[in-house]
């Protein structure tokens, strides 16, 4: 069977199959690297930006036969740094950044990593790299970055799972293949102007793979492609992402002021409640001086002085007043301790 049914083509054919893919720019002028089959026939060309930012584009230079396209934007943009594939050997780790997927995945760019598994593609292509980083529809034409975040190479293709499949018996597992970046210098030489002279020079190496993920997301761009209804399709996404992020922050925003009434309900009730304890507490203190004035007094009735019969009973009377007086008061502060322990009660039902 011919390679190219072996092979799938890693467009994307997302919102209402209009294509899509990615790129990245080499210059600051604006010069933007992407797989000729992600722009092949269009109409009109736009890239999408990670902030948001939609550029159209036009058509500088074509390489069908290593499926490359140079295009050109207007302003200032930040370049990936190319280096020759001849600096690469097997086994160096790698990844990619780009837009897979989109009606599933959505618009941010998505990393992938891998190694170089082959310095040649299928058949033996010496233009290609086999590579095991997972590639999807829509990371045709992203970069293929060392960990220094230099390019090496072009998200191209992988393994047709299916055409795989039949012929011997098994599954592909992360088979992809990118052109080297060679074949990107080479289509650079073919220009008037000497844009090979506008590349910026390699990079240092980074921490990790985020930090080359961070130096990359400033340079790669969505490729789209009969893009009016992609555009507006992209827009309208955009804006039921940032209403549901809107109404996030409202229930959020409505929770936390849910959570801050029933604090200070909470601290509003420990308040009363600690008001009610402390009444309660002085009206125990005066029943316990009252009892124990009752006590006392009950233990010394008055004492027969000799006095006459009248004022006997006087004393005994004012006696019988005075215990009488202190059993009521403390009759009334019982009554009064149950109110405020009901009030208690009543606080924390």
């Amino acid at each position: 069977m011919a390679t190219a049914a072996i092979l799938v083509l890693v467009a994307g054919q997302s919102f209402a199959q209009m294509s899509s893919g990615t790129g990245f720019f080499i210059t600051r002028s604006g010069h933007f690297i992407t797989s000729h089959h992600v722009v092949d026939g269009a109409n009109k060309i736009l890239i999408r930006t990670v902030d948001g930012t939609v550029l159209p584009a036009t058509v500088i230079a074509n390489d069908r036969v290593n499926d490359l396209v140079l295009l050109k934007v207007s302003g200032k943009t930040t370049p990936l740094p190319l280096i020759p594939s001849r600096a690469v050997k097997s086994g160096t780790s790698v990844i990619t950044i780009g837009f897979p997927n989109l009606d599933i995945q959505g618009v941010e760019p998505k990393i992938t990593s891998g190694i170089v598994s082959s310095l040649a593609g299928i058949n033996d292509d010496p233009t290609q790299f086999q590579i095991s980083v997972p590639v999807q529809p829509g990371n045709s034409g992203g970069p293929l970055l060392t960990i220094e975040g230099n390019v090496i190479g072009v998200i191209a293709s992988k393994l047709n799972a299916v055409t795989t499949f039949r012929q011997t018996g098994t599954l592909p597992e992360n088979v992809s293949y990118a052109v080297k970046a060679s074949y990107i210098s080479a289509l650079l030489e073919t220009q008037p102007l000497p844009v090979g002279a506008l590349l910026p020079t390699s990079q240092k190496k980074a921490k990790d793979f985020s930090e080359i993920a961070s130096r990359a997301e400033k340079s790669i761009g969505l490729v789209l492609v009969d893009t009016n209804r992609m555009v507006e399709q992209i827009k309208a996404r955009e804006s039921a992402k940032k209403d549901k992020a809107e109404q996030l922050e409202k229930s959020e925003r409505t929770q936390r002021e849910a959570d801050d009434r029933a604090r200070q309900q909470k601290t509003e009730k420990e308040q009363q409640a600690n008001m009610i304890k402390y009444r309660i507490t002085l009206l125990e203190r005066d029943r316990d001086v009252l009892v124990n004035q009752y006590n006392i007094l009950q233990q010394n009735p008055p004492k027969n002085l000799g006095g006459s019969a009248t004022t006997q009973g006087f004393m005994q009377g004012e006696w019988n007043i005075k215990l009488q007086e202190i059993s009521d008061r403390v009759m009334q502060i019982n009554q009064a301790r149950a109110a405020e322990i009901r009030k208690l009660e009543d606080l924390y039902r």
